[in-house]
């Protein structure tokens, strides 16, 4: 049997998905309700691991929104769903979140300014946005926004299901390494289990999965160039669609968060190369970028 799911935006995707014995789901119907039987739904089988973590999705448009729960539902997540930024906020309050899929075009604050609103919150999630603008420069207002991944509509339903397996496995590793994996240099002290760095002032911000990432790459390997490639690598799974122009924004964002005097960065851009984290402590002079 199969049962149809629709995603997407003005020309809309349309995907069979199986459901099938096996496949972790089963297909029932409802009673039948004044002589008509409603459609199918797709439920977690008796006995089924839940895959981990718990997503919110936040659209304006209902159908979208339930398209994406339905999916995700079927993947064996906890899914809750918001309307709106105002909603999503509240509900943030109330419980945790291991991750957010959000629409970009939603109406009031839009979905860039709630992300914005999510990080000065310190709401720590990853941000997953859905939008159907494809523009390169679009995807940077994504990534630069806060956001960790960008997948544009319309999207197959694997794609999605794929990006947010890809995402929380991410997170994991983010927020539950190891305790040796604390990492100081330079005056710089990475908490990888807080998901913060503490700067040679003793103050301490906070950093999203990716940022950390790209950040541990950098410091693990303090003093030597680091490509672009390098860096995209280590901060996103293979198979993930981007380019460097993501790197370029997590290291502009990196510098604001970790820079006490910018003509004297601790990340130095080697012209035609990539990057490297200086090693000399705050205060002394740097190697200049060649």
């Amino acid at each position: 049997m199969r049962a149809r799911c629709v995603v997407g935006q003005g020309s809309t995707l349309v995907a069979l998905l199986p459901v099938s014995p096996g496949a972790g789901t089963r297909r029932r119907h409802r009673r039948r309700r004044n002589g008509r039987e409603s459609g199918p739904e797709v439920v977690v089988a008796a006995g089924q691991a839940a895959a981990p973590g718990k997503i919110l999705v936040v659209d304006d448009d209902a159908v979208l929104r339930r398209m994406v729960r339905f999916i995700l539902l079927g993947e064996g997540y906890s899914v809750a769903a918001a309307g709106g930024g105002e909603q999503a906020l509240a509900m943030l309050e109330r419980e945790r979140v291991d991750l957010m899929v959000l629409d970009v075009g939603l109406p009031g604050m839009d979905g860039y300014q709630l992300c914005r609103t999510v990080r000065e919150k310190r709401f720590v999630m990853p941000v997953l946005f859905l939008s159907a603008h494809s523009q390169v420069d679009d995807t940077i207002a994504g990534f630069d926004a806060g956001g960790d991944d960008y997948l544009v509509k319309p999207f197959a339903p694997r794609e999605l299901t794929m990006r947010v397996q890809a995402i929380l496995q991410r997170q994991a590793r983010a927020v539950a390494p190891p305790a040796e994996d604390a990492l100081s240099v330079s005056g710089y002290t990475l908490e990888p289990a807080e998901l913060s760095v503490r700067l040679p002032s003793g103050r301490t911000v906070q950093l999203t999965p990716t940022e950390q990432s790209v950040l541990r790459y950098l410091m693990v390997n303090a003093g030597q160039i680091i490509t672009r490639d390098q860096l995209f690598r280590s901060a996103w799974p293979e198979g993930h669609d981007g380019d460097s122009n993501e790197i370029q924004v997590y290291i502009g964002r990196l510098r604001r968060k970790l820079e006490i005097d910018a003509d004297n960065p601790c990340i130095a851009t080697v012209r035609g190369l990539g990057y490297r984290f200086l090693k000399a402590a705050p205060g002394h002079p740097r190697t200049a970028a060649s």
